[in-house]
């Protein structure tokens, strides 16, 4: 969470494997080096550093983007009643996958790699806010109000 524009560090410990999982006490100093360094040197207001870790002992590090996850879920019709009326659904799925980019969080967790990911929330298309500020929105809103 970034909260009055103060800077937000998110850490992650992949579970892995036969449950191998980054030492914590290495996860711990990692993340009190980070701190430290915002701290002597700053960061952007808004920026979240986002820490994700391998199982296992890491065989680096490297700063990345985000990574896209591929989630293969199913929805079932479990349980229906008489009347039709009411429907209950289970979500299932499997294990997601990921589209292996280099250079993304997921591809260098995959090998082994510690990735170190600044975000932030504004998803905003600031290169469209003119363009969709010449529409008629008013119109459209009267236009979507029930007659009187």
């Amino acid at each position: 969470m970034v909260a009055s524009d103060l800077p937000a560090f998110r850490r992650v410990l992949e579970d892995g494997a036969c449950g191998r999982i980054f030492p914590k006490s290495n996860s711990a100093a990692l993340a009190a080096a980070l701190v430290a360094h915002v701290v002597e040197h700053g960061m952007p207001v808004g920026t979240l550093i986002n820490v994700n870790a391998p199982a296992g002992e890491p065989e680096g590090i490297e700063v990345t983007r985000l990574g896209k996850r591929l989630y293969e879920d199913e929805l079932k019709l479990v349980e229906e009643s008489e009347s039709g009326g009411r429907r209950r659904y289970e979500i299932y799925g499997f294990e997601p996958s990921f589209e292996d980019e280099p250079g993304t969080d997921l591809a260098a967790v995959a090998r082994g790699r510690v990735a170190v990911t600044p975000i932030h929330f504004d998803l905003t298309d600031h290169g469209e806010l003119e363009t969709i500020s010449g529409w008629d929105l008013e119109g459209m809103l009267a236009g979507s109000r029930p007659a009187r």
